[in-house]
């Protein structure tokens, strides 16, 4: 016997309906937008249960499916410690539940003892049972016995509620052939059955989002196929089943469109409840092209450890990650990005598809190495349980991408039996959200933490800073120059540092001969009104806040400058050097009374 409830939206099978055997299933519409709350599945079956006078009979005998624990918190299965089989409900009906989390009792097969629910894992090659089977009763060529619950033909799984908890209906053969028995469909068995409860948590998004994108859930490293409309959704997840959180518990919800700036956010939804996830988009001004972005030749080192001394000063910094712009521009390096990173994006980035990179978002010390840890592993804090996989590793620090959890230190962090011993400073970083390699603005690209550019194009070699693994911002040294103008030929030039009398440039005869001593460029101009030229001078030096100039630290600096020519009378004359372009122009005074 079946019962419909919700407009038809939920069906009740009681014990031994053809359509199903003391299950609720969705039999409503397919469409992604037809939902219900867990409440009113709950709240219409506590009505049906209750129905002694509407011409269904009572159903008490059967034990109640469901009770709620919070509005937000819902049991199924044995709710009533005397019944001897649990309720069951499958994947496809969660898939249409909004606002609640669902936790099941008594699915855990004990011979001897609980009956249970089993999963039983078949091969895909003549896999041909199929929904229509649900409800039959299937075998196994051993003579397990049981009735078929539900089909899931993409994994190729069968859920059974074995006949009794006798262990010759544990269908725990690792090969062999299932039955159903009407239709005579059959499946291979390749595994012993498994049991346990299962949760399926609600998530929730909020957010500014621009309406029209599609955002997506990862589970295990796995994109799953969205089940819900474009815009903010409201759905339940599996996150645990045989009595094993999937994942931890973790679900990352992502919101990354083209032409979008993207978010994502880390669920741990294993508490139960309703779990929400706040992301946002909006429009990415820097980000415009609508099609696909070749790599013209860029490619991205996961490798390392990387090492440059972007800032010019002799040291060099160390990477965890090296992006090649193979000589093209920083914005177009940006776009292609942005283009790997985006929702369908398969490209493997360390490991894991595009649309799931997130970037480094540890970096932790260590004491020593027992075996090896390689670029690429997941490692585990034997502490904490918190996950990332590993992007670099030197002889004392390692980072870490798409980590779960929080490390802490004196904790290993372990993979199979190799680990990194004896963890400290464990340092959380921040991903870029928005663009996970980094962001550009105002035609320069900011690079995410560890993240070395190289090769860019030669007109944007100041159009760009990175992070290196230290956490220090370093950019290519800004070209900057200090120009004196109305040079007479034949003066000698020179810049001294005031008053430390460091001599930073200069040239022993301008406009003439001699070598120059510094960076420089000589301009002749003129002639004047009568008829006389005169030269200018540029000493030209590189800059940065924290270097500057030609290691100089400590911002302007003052200098002065001398003027000699023994046709003009001597100058020393005061300026300032800073981070932007100067000039200082002479007038010489002719010398009469040199002979």
């Amino acid at each position: 016997m079946s019962v419909s409830l919700l407009g038809g939206d939920i069906t009740v099978y009681f014990t031994n309906d053809t359509g199903g055997d003391k299950q609720i299933r969705w039999t409503g519409s397919t469409a992604n937008t037809a939902t219900r709350t867990v409440n009113e599945v709950y709240s219409a079956l506590m009505d049906l249960f209750d129905n002694v006078t509407a011409g269904v009979g009572d159903y008490m005998n059967e034990g109640i499916p469901m009770k709620a624990i919070t509005p937000t918190q819902y049991d199924i299965g044995i709710i009533d410690a005397n019944d001897p089989e649990p309720w069951f409900i499958d994947n496809f009906t969660t898939e249409h539940l909004t606002g609640g989390t669902i936790e099941t009792l008594g699915w855990t097969r004990t011979p001897g003892s609980t009956i249970g629910i089993v999963k039983v894992q078949c091969s895909s090659t003549g896999f041909n049972l199929t929904t229509s089977d649900i409800g039959d009763a299937i075998t196994h060529g051993d003579s397990d016995a049981g009735t078929i619950l539900d089909v899931d033909t993409t994994n190729f799984v069968v859920y059974i509620r074995p006949n009794s908890s006798d262990a010759a209906n544990n269908f725990d053969s690792t090969s062999g052939t299932l039955t159903a028995t009407t239709s005579t469909n059959t499946a291979t068995q390749t595994a012993a059955s498994t049991t346990g409860n299962s949760t399926w948590a609600n998530v929730f998004t909020v957010g500014t989002i621009q309406g029209d994108e599609q955002i997506y859930v990862a589970q295990d490293e796995t994109v799953l196929t969205p089940w819900w409309p474009v815009g903010q959704f409201n759905r339940l997840f599996r996150i645990r089943e045989n009595s094993t959180f999937i994942d931890n518990g973790y679900l990352t919800v992502y919101i990354r469109r083209v032409n979008r700036l993207y978010d994502n956010f880390l669920v741990d939804a294993s508490g139960g409840g309703a779990n929400v996830a706040p992301v946002n988009s909006n429009f990415d001004l820097n980000n415009e092209t609508t099609g696909a972005i070749a790599a013209a030749g860029i490619t991205i080192g996961f490798s390392g450890p990387y090492t440059a001394d972007v800032n010019d000063n002799s040291t060099n910094e160390t990477y965890s990650i090296q992006i090649d712009a193979a000589g093209n521009t920083v914005e177009y390096v940006y776009e292609y990005l942005k283009y790997i990173t985006r929702y369908t994006s398969t490209v493997s980035l360390n490991g894991v598809e595009g649309q799931q990179y997130i970037g480094i978002d540890f970096k932790i010390d260590y004491a020593t190495e027992t075996g090896t840890v390689n670029i690429g592993d997941t490692v585990t804090g034997s502490t904490s349980g918190a996950t990332g996989i590993v992007v670099n590793k030197t002889a004392t620090y390692v980072t870490l991408m798409n980590s779960e959890g929080t490390f802490v230190n004196g904790e290993n962090l372990t993979v199979g039996a190799n680990s990194l011993n004896t963890t400290s400073s464990v340092t959380g970083v921040a991903p870029t959200k928005t663009a996970p390699f980094g962001t550009f603005a105002g035609g320069r690209f900011f690079g995410a933490f560890g993240v070395l550019l190289t090769n860019v194009a030669g007109a944007d070699v100041n159009n760009y800073q990175v992070i290196a693994d230290d956490g220090v911002t370093y950019a290519e040294p800004i070209q900057v120059s200090f120009t004196i103008t109305a040079i007479q030929p034949g003066t000698e030039i020179r810049i001294f540092t005031d008053p430390s009398l460091v001599q930073v440039a200069g040239k022993e005869d301008v406009g003439g001969g001699g070598t120059p001593e510094g960076d420089q460029g000589l301009v002749q101009a003129g002639p004047d009104a009568d008829g006389l030229y005169s030269v200018s001078y540029s000493y030209i030096y590189s800059t940065l806040a924290t270097n500057f100039p030609d290691d100089q630290d400590g911002g302007d600096l003052p200098i002065f400058v001398v003027a000699h020519n023994v046709n003009y009378q001597w100058l020393r004359l005061s300026a300032t050097l800073t981070d932007q372009n100067g000039s200082l122009q002479l007038s010489q005074i002719s010398d009469r009374q040199y002979i």
